[in-house]
């Protein structure tokens, strides 16, 4: 599972980095201007198919085309650059006024910063809706402007690219292949004696044909699957009722052989015995059909107990992932049947855009027992898995690829008579490799570590209350936990000891009224609204603590509610603070743990992060239509932010030594000219909010 976790992380960043060893040495005493070939165009058209193609090289920097993909209707643009970068500072590659045909347009992602020492391939997309939308799907050729800058401000190079439509790789290129093979030289020699006035036509019907040609492809094999189901239902439909009347002879066998035994217990005479007999087979069987409705009644019951069971206080309905940036990479939405049983899981992107969807199927008894993983961008990673049961208890799980029905891998599972899982086997046929993992565990039945084929493999670490806050490899890959009053609140993934992401989970309640709220921030908000209505917490600061608890329960019981100090959705909805909190949530997205030193290091790092600061106005600069201040944090004179801001939502101006708080974007850096005619850099910050003594301002209205 984690492995899967990781492979999807990694093929969904656009850049994958490969390592490099480079002493840093060499980088120290680097002093080289930048040197160019002096025989390299500014303007590089590419019009062969899988010809890779140079940019941009010189002594310490590679840049080349690789390849470009498209597939007619069908397909993002993904062109594929090698980058190499040996300088000891940043390179940024822009693409800018990206055009298809004359149609303006933009790559997903038009800048990328690529380290020191990176060495990679690097994927860079124009989304197929966008062709769609300006109806450029059949288009002939592709341009754009690309540039290299180092973070030091020096350009390396600016590039025209001009890149031909039959330039491209497509889907239909195999296809392609395989045709031309096929062709005899007299079929050749007859196709270049035709007239140069037939070959548009040609050319277009042949590409109608290719498109038809793989259409029905695909539908024959949607029929083959089709039909291969069907015969597989039919099969397990007959089994199954074979079972059943396999179940039924079972149940009159166990009659007669009860009879047998009450008969072969008995000791007394034979006319006693006569007696006996008949009045303990009639009893018998009256006991027997009473004990089986009561089975049947148990079972059935058992079952509801089980759905009734499954069904939590709290449900996680949101799950936000961010990178090693601390960036917000993508959101899991969860969907919830009735049951509130999981039975959608979507990954979907800050665009809006959907990548991976797995929908979950479940029995009677609340088993998973289906799972389908679909990926929208890369149908190579697409697949389902089918779950088996026995007493309860998983036993074996095989996934298969969809296109073809194949098995990728199966995990088998066993137990001690404790029910605790003692081993898994893994077999996966993909890539012909197998593994059995063994489980151990201490006195409170839980596991403290595997080995997998013999060898220490991963340990597992608890809190007090018994929550798993670790699980992790002895080369640094796996999982810790961080739970709110035992309620799992943040998940963090570690790949050989890097940060990958971490995850944060959002809850919803089946019961509203009572449902538990752990969140920090809207914990602040309940804090000062208790504080205004008399009841003293102290200092809000998001932590429940005892104070905390005695204000709430003072408030609820004056309010005729009984609490045990918990805050929930009841208690806020009595002191009217959801607008209150609404601020308090899009607030916290304004990071706190970036400082100065952070910025003024690594500028480019931190380039459209929102970030959070408080501190003294030293200067007011309003020139040349703008409006800008510098702020010294915590006023502290050395540390002083450039802040760009508009006035139109301000009731007073600022002056000199007020203090304030900004909520805005990191921009990078800003120089300007001291009084002393000093050359000054500054972080700079476009403000988005401020809080000020005269009034809380929303530079951009419906914030």
């Amino acid at each position: 599972m984690k492995n899967r976790v990781v492979r999807q992380l990694l093929t969904m960043c656009m850049v994958v980095s490969l390592a490099v060893s480079t002493p840093m040495m060499s980088w120290a005493n680097e002093t080289e201007a930048v040197e160019q070939k002096s025989n390299e165009s500014d303007i590089i058209n590419i019009s062969e198919k899988g010809a890779k193609t140079s940019i941009y090289e010189d002594k310490k920097s590679t840049i080349a085309v690789e390849s470009a993909d498209y597939t007619l209707d069908a397909s993002n643009i993904v062109l594929t650059l090698e980058i190499k970068n040996m300088y000891p500072n940043i390179l940024t590659v822009k693409i800018q006024n990206a055009k298809v045909d004359n149609a303006q347009t933009a790559f997903k992602w038009d800048t990328n910063d690529y380290k020191a020492g990176d060495i990679c391939d690097s994927c860079w997309y124009i989304m197929l809706e966008d062709l769609q939308e300006t109806n450029n799907t059949d288009f002939k050729q592709l341009s754009f402007t690309m540039t290299g800058t180092l973070n030091d401000g020096t350009e390396i190079f600016s590039k025209n690219i001009i890149i031909d439509r039959n330039a491209f790789k497509s889907l239909a290129d195999e296809d392609d292949e395989a045709s031309e093979a096929e062709v005899t030289p007299e079929a050749t020699e007859e196709v270049a004696e035709e007239p140069d006035k037939n070959t548009e036509m040609s050319d277009t019907k042949n590409d109608f044909d290719k498109d038809n040609s793989d259409i029905e492809a695909r539908l024959s094999t949607l029929e083959e699957n089709t039909k291969e189901l069907e015969e597989k239902n039919e099969e397990l439909e007959s089994q199954y009722n074979d079972l059943k009347d396999e179940n039924e002879k079972l149940k009159k066998q166990n009659k007669k052989l009860k009879k047998q035994v009450k008969k072969l217990q008995t000791s007394q005479d034979e006319a006693d015995v006569k007696v006996t007999t008949t009045q303990e087979e009639s009893t018998s069987a009256a006991e027997t059909e009473e004990t089986e409705a009561k089975t049947t009644e148990a079972e059935d019951t058992s079952s509801e107990n089980i759905q009734k069971a499954s069904i939590p206080d709290q449900y996680i309905e949101k799950e936000d992932v961010y990178g090693d940036d601390g960036k917000l990479s993508f959101t899991y939405q969860y969907e919830y049947n009735d049951k509130y049983q999981l039975i959608e899981k979507k990954c979907v992107y800050p665009d809006g855009s959907v990548t991976n969807d797995e929908k979950y199927a479940y029995d009677k008894n609340g088993n998973k027992i289906r799972e389908d993983h679909e990926d929208n961008k890369d149908s190579s990673y697409s697949y389902y898995t089918e779950y088996e049961y026995e007493d309860g208890n998983l036993i074996k799980s095989t996934t298969y690829k969809p296109t073809d029905n194949s098995i990728k891998y199966t995990f088998s599972y066993s137990y001690d008579d404790q029910n605790r899982i003692i081993q898994e086997n893994m077999d996966n046929i993909e890539y012909d490799n197998k593994a059995t993992t063994n489980y151990f565990y201490d006195d409170k039945n839980n596991i403290i570590y595997t080995e997998r084929n013999n060898e220490r493999y991963e340990d597992y670490t608890y809190d007090t209350n018994g929550n798993l806050i670790s699980q992790m490899r002895s080369n640094g890959t796996g999982t810790e936990w961080k739970y709110e009053n035992n309620i799992k609140v943040e998940e963090t993934y570690y790949y050989e000891g890097e940060l990958l992401y971490t995850s944060k989970l959002e809850y919803a309640s089946t019961n509203p009224s009572t449902a538990v709220i752990s969140d920090a921030e809207i914990i602040k908000v309940v804090q000062q609204a208790l504080n205004d209505a008399g009841y003293n917490c102290g200092t809000p600061d998001g932590i429940l603590g005892d104070g905390t608890r005695n204000a709430v329960k003072n408030y609820m019981e004056s309010n005729g509610k009984s609490s045990n100090g918990e805050i929930t959705e009841e208690l806020v909805g009595m002191l009217n603070i959801n607008d209150k909190i609404k601020t308090a949530k899009e607030l916290s997205k304004y990071r706190t743990d970036i400082s100065y030193d952070m910025l003024m290091r690594n500028p480019v790092d931190y380039i459209n992060t929102p970030v959070k600061f408080s501190g003294s106005v030293v200067q007011v600069i309003n020139e040349g239509g703008g409006n800008n201040i510098r702020l010294a944090i915590n006023s502290d004179s050395s540390q002083t932010i450039w802040c760009s801001y508009s006035k139109l939502d301000m009731s007073g101006n600022l002056m000199e030594g007020d203090q304030v708080t900004v909520y805005g974007i990191a921009m990078g850096t800003e120089d300007y000219i001291a009084i002393t005619g000093e050359k000054i850099t500054l972080p700079t910050i476009t403000c988005e909010r401020m809080d000020t003594s005269f009034g809380t301002f929303e530079i951009f209205p419906g914030f």
